[in-house]
């Protein structure tokens, strides 16, 4: 199971703000629009405020995508594959979540291997 999203910008004439996009093996399952927040005199505050919330829905639906995914692992423990997801933390790296809580920082190779940078502590993610 591959989890992840993008946070599309929305052109103005379509409101502004951005498209938020939930997906599950590269197909959309759910996501949103988040318009720039009102109440903002500045403008690209408004558009940042919009941004943030999308990325809070974003990385709340990974988390219980991740919980669903330990709860699967515990009913058949002979399931052994990891999820990655993205953290704001590390933007050019990804986040490996094992199903026994182990997480590690890793990236990709320019022929596509995985590279373990470090093993995460828990406040890390």
């Amino acid at each position: 199971m591959g989890c992840s999203y993008n946070i599309l910008f929305r052109p103005a004439r379509l409101g502004g703000g951005w498209h938020l996009r939930l997906l599950e093996n590269g197909m959309e399952v759910g996501g949103g629009v988040f318009p720039p927040v009102e109440g903002f005199e500045n403008s690209e505050l408004a558009i940042q405020a919009a941004y943030d919330e999308a990325q809070g829905e974003a990385l709340d639906w990974l988390r219980t995508q991740l919980e669903r995914f330990q709860n699967i692992n515990k009913s058949h423990p002979t399931i052994e594959r990891p999820i990655y997801y993205c953290n704001p933390e590390f933007p050019d790296q990804y986040v490996r979540a094992w199903p026994d809580g182990r997480r590690e920082l890793v990236d990709l190779d320019s022929n596509g291997n995985i590279i373990v940078i470090q093993e995460m502590d828990a406040d890390d993610y």
